[in-house]
């Protein structure tokens, strides 16, 4: 699932300035949600969002962001964003 979700294009809201729209879980966690098919990204309504490759928007993240993986779906999923940094470059821990 994790290296899946690296070489995933997602989609994710962003602020006026066009920088990821970070929120907060109901356990005060920063996480980005992002939408990974066209279905949940219209869960976004007429928020303004942008696409592009995982391993790219986990440069903009800072330490202790995770992304809320498809949070309007039946199987929503927060992501360390640690842990997809790993599965890049291939030092994720086995199971």
């Amino acid at each position: 699932m994790v290296r899946l979700l690296v070489d995933a294009e997602v989609a994710f809201p962003v602020d006026p300035a066009g920088h990821p729209l970070v929120a907060s879980t109901p356990d005060g966690i920063p996480a980005l949600p992002v939408y990974t098919s066209a279905p949940q990204v219209a869960a976004l309504g007429r928020l303004a969002h942008e696409a592009m490759p995982v391993t790219r928007l986990l440069t903009l993240l800072t330490p202790g962001q995770r992304l809320l993986v498809n949070p309007e779906g039946a199987a929503c999923l927060l992501m360390e964003s640690e842990a997809l940094t790993r599965a890049e470059t291939g030092t994720e821990q086995p199971a």
